[in-house]
């Protein structure tokens, strides 16, 4: 009997899954996943990539967009010791597009952990990132982490980007289509979730699974 991919099955802004006792299907598994992300695709988008690039150029290329989505935004400040996630994002996206350093991915590190303890972000944090306000009910910061981390990923190759990644987008996927479409670029959607897609394929072809 062939599994159900359960874990964009419903708004996990509302439910998030935990992860932590996931009983292990065997090759199903990664049928069900990919069957799974193909169909939520295609009921967002029908976009198709350039044939000239592949995934790697496609994902680096993105910020030349003209029409890309990729801008902060600023919330409302009660303290001056609060920062805006988004504004940290979209400065990590810009500086490791060049290169990935040490400083950069420690900031990364703390977002990934503060995404891990709850599964989803505030949109206000101290300047620790430890202590979170205003629960991100918006899809935006969920999509601009999810494109962080592919690039974080084609840089450092680091399971631990992917892992989130999935995490991420088994999220957005979750959420209501008309939401996603109405706040964020569908197309940056489209290219992180088949970025990841192939890295998962990729990791099963070096560990000789063909489901």
């Amino acid at each position: 009997m062939q599994e159900s991919y359960i874990y964009s099955s419903e708004n996990r802004l509302l439910k998030p899954h935990k992860y932590m006792y996931t009983n292990f299907i065997g090759e199903n598994f990664f049928i069900a996943y990919r069957k799974d992300r193909k169909k939520r695709l295609e009921d967002l988008s029908d976009f198709s990539l350039d044939p000239i690039k592949s995934f790697d150029e496609a994902i680096i290329s993105y910020l030349d967009k003209p029409s890309s989505f990729l801008k902060p935004r600023i919330p409302i400040f009660k303290k001056e010791e609060e920062v805006s996630l988004s504004n940290i994002i979209v400065q990590i996206i810009y500086k490791i597009r060049v290169k990935l350093t040490a400083k950069e991915e420690k900031i990364i590190y703390k977002i990934i952990q503060r995404f891990e303890v709850n599964k989803f972000f505030y949109e206000k944090y101290d300047k620790n990132l430890k202590i979170g306000f205003n629960k991100d009910l918006s899809p935006v910061n969920y999509l601009y982490f999810s494109y962080c981390l592919c690039l974080a990923y084609l840089r450092r190759n680091n399971k631990q980007f992917l892992s989130t990644l999935l995490k991420l987008n088994d999220l957005l996927l979750s959420l209501d289509k008309s939401k996603i479409k109405a706040d964020c670029d569908v197309y940056l959607l489209f290219l992180v979730i088949n970025y990841e897609m192939k890295c998962i394929d990729k990791l099963l072809l070096e560990n000789d699974i063909n489901p």
